[in-house]
């Protein structure tokens, strides 16, 4: 860098940046604490009322349908987009994405799948459904990033977030053209950090693809924090990370998250390239295909 003539660097601007350091771990939970912590997310399976909103069939390798359904909190309603393959035959295997934290700083949904990192599933022949969690996209709240924290209000949100993803689920079983024993969840960045959580209060996703993922250096309230459930976890995990990642350090954030996840060894893999927070689209494509064949079963 050369500075422009007659100005100078302000004070802050060349002061030493203190390392990251990780939050404490919190204290193991008993069996019982921990039946307790996961009651907050039982909800009831109230009337879907689904609705759809609208259909996009203009491109060659899916069909866009939005849809809206009821949400299990509130008088809400939650709202999602199912792309469904144009190139297999239903029913379908599914994924549902937990995107990154772009979702909560962007307040407009882009449905051209071309921007969007897992357009790969849906060209291998399975769905992919992207709901509308609260506080993201069009759904503004009081949630502001993707920094879990100790309040209440972060809980609530979690508690929120993990409600949307049931209820999709619940979408999801209710339509004929989706295989209800093949749906795996992926997670991207903020979305592959709450994964411990949606693993465990979601029994149906039977695997997780993590992208970009680790245990945040923040700690949120027990019941919310993901470092509580991570060893609850127990379906085959692939974590896809970079060794430079900025966000989630290899050794603080990336390693820890792998080592916690109770899914025994032999069905869990953490894969590195030489990247900072996200791998190479390739790489990513190729690791998750290979998972997918062999967890959810080849495409048909």
């Amino acid at each position: 860098m050369k500075l422009l003539e007659g100005k100078e660097l302000l004070p802050d601007s060349t002061a030493s940046v203190p390392p990251t350091v990780a939050s404490p771990q919190p204290p193991i939970a008993s069996d019982e604490v921990f039946r307790a912590y996961l009651s907050h997310y039982t909800f009831d399976r109230t009337p879907l009322a689904p609705h759809l909103e609208s259909v996009d069939d203009t491109s060659p390798d899916w069909r866009l349908e939005n849809v809206s359904f009821a949400a299990v909190y509130g008088r809400e309603r939650v709202t999602a987009h199912l792309y469904l393959p144009k190139h297999a035959t239903p029913p379908f295997q599914t994924l549902v994405e937990f995107p990154g934290a772009d979702a909560i700083f962007n307040h407009q949904f882009d449905p051209d799948l071309t921007h969007n990192v897992f357009r790969f599933v849906v060209q291998s022949g399975r769905a992919l459904i992207i709901p509308t969690y609260k506080g993201t996209y069009e759904r503004r709240s009081a949630i502001e990033d993707d920094i879990q924290n100790m309040t209440a209000s972060y809980r609530d949100h979690v508690v929120m977030w993990m409600g949307d993803l049931v209820q999709s689920l619940n979408y999801l079983e209710s339509r004929t053209d989706i295989t209800k024993d093949a749906i795996g969840y992926l997670g991207l960045s903020w979305g592959a950090a709450e994964a411990p959580i949606a693993l465990v209060v979601e029994p149906r996703l039977k695997t997780g693809v993590l992208i970009g993922g680790g245990f945040q250096m923040a700690s949120a309230l027990p019941e919310a924090d993901t470092r509580t459930f991570a060893p609850h976890v127990s379906v085959p995990v692939l974590m896809i990370n970079g060794r430079y990642d900025f966000f989630a350090s290899a050794k603080d954030s990336q390693q820890p998250l792998f080592r916690a996840l109770g899914t025994p060894s032999a069905l869990k893999r953490r894969v590195e390239f030489d990247s900072g927070h996200y791998p190479p689209a390739a790489d990513i494509a190729r690791e998750t295909l290979d998972w997918l064949d062999h967890y959810l079963g080849p495409v048909h």
